[in-house]
């Protein structure tokens, strides 16, 4: 399980100067951000943000920007009209006094008003912002992390989903298809109200994308248990191609061991929501058993086996292997443990919401 804690940093120049950018993150299970910038890029605040946190998922960050002068930040234009009046005004002067010579232009030009200073304005503010976004992309590269490019946000939503929001309800999971690049489905696990004849429930839903917008959706699992607290979080395909989810005990410990149930395991369903022919319990969607909620899961890249990071009521949370018909134990005593499966177990607090 990768820490988040880390230093990154890195400078960029533009057209309209260099931006420097320091990024300092620490562990948090939620994803925390504080920017400190310059005032010329107070405009971009919300843009820089939305940037880290579409390539962050957890962690309490921290950055500063700065900005250096542009080799040429200003724009000069001549006055012609007023160094005409100026000229014609020195011309009866000298005139006047008797005196040779036509009038001197850097004389000219050193009169007030006659060369005149501006800044590059707005095209440079543009350019110093996108600035900013290639050396808080780089800074983000240099702490290991991998920036999609270009990241933005869309204004519009992809899709909008009636959600319960208690307090381990909402919006869970996300997972693109394998095939995403061609086929354009996102599955979406969630806790959603209830709509006749199906109660309150969470339930994953596929959805299709045209560009960024969702143009159709279908149920694929329904009436999943659904509990206040303990409803587990993860929705991801296996390199076998089904679909992986994760439910919490519901908050109901006592149904992590019951028979015939499906809180307190790891599900695994075909692509089309239905029960894979050789999961380890027939006719069930259950991968393994016995967990209190695992919020994280991941496949080995190479061997393909999947981990996953449980909650403990307290303490006591698990890194565990999760193997195929399985049962690891929960509620019983967390000494008990499943041999040679429970790869780590921390005493002390640290709720893992993710691994990988």
């Amino acid at each position: 399980m990768r820490s988040m804690t880390g230093f990154g940093s890195a400078t960029r120049e533009g057209p309209a100067g260099s931006v420097s950018c320091e990024l300092r993150s620490f562990n948090h299970r939620q994803l925390k951000v504080s920017l400190r910038l310059p005032p010329s890029l107070s405009g971009w605040e919300a843009d820089l943000e939305a940037r880290l946190r579409a390539s962050l998922a957890r962690g309490s960050v921290f950055g500063t920007l700065r900005t250096g002068r542009p080799k040429a930040s200003t724009s000069s234009l001549v006055d012609t009209a007023l160094a005409r009046q100026y000229a014609s005004s020195l011309a009866d002067l000298a005139a006047e006094l008797g005196l040779p010579g036509e009038p001197d232009l850097a004389l000219l030009a050193s009169l007030p008003g006659v060369v005149v200073t501006s800044p590059v304005g707005e095209k440079a503010d543009d350019a110093l912002g996108e600035t900013a976004e290639e050396a808080l992309d780089a800074a983000l590269a240099v702490r290991g992390y991998r920036v999609k490019d270009p990241v933005r946000i869309h204004a519009a939503p992809v899709a909008t989903l009636a959600i319960l929001a208690g307090n381990h309800q909402g919006l869970l999971g996300l997972a693109l298809a394998p095939d995403f690049a061609t086929s354009n489905e996102l599955f979406v696990y969630a806790a959603v109200p209830a709509a006749m004849p199906h109660p309150d429930r969470n339930q994953v839903v596929r959805f299709t994308l045209t560009g960024n917008v969702a143009t159709s959706s279908a149920v694929v699992v329904d009436d999943l248990p659904l509990g206040t607290l303990q409803n587990g979080g993860e929705v991801l395909f296996g390199p076998d191609g089904h679909l992986y989810v994760s439910l919490g005990d519901t908050n109901v410990e006592a149904l992590a061991q019951t028979p015939g149930v499906l809180p307190g395991r790891i599900l695994r369903y075909t692509r089309a929501g239905g029960i894979p022919a050789d999961n380890p319990t027939p006719a069930s969607a259950e991968w393994c058993r016995g967990l209190r909620n695992t919020f994280g899961m991941a496949f080995h890249p190479s061997t393909g086996g999947l981990f996953g990071v449980d909650n403990g009521p307290n303490n006591d949370d698990e890194l565990n292997f999760l193997v195929a018909g399985k049962d690891f134990g929960w509620p019983s005593p967390v000494a008990g443990g499943t041999a040679g499966l429970r790869l780590r177990l921390w005493a002390e607090v640290i709720a893992p919401t993710s691994v990988a």
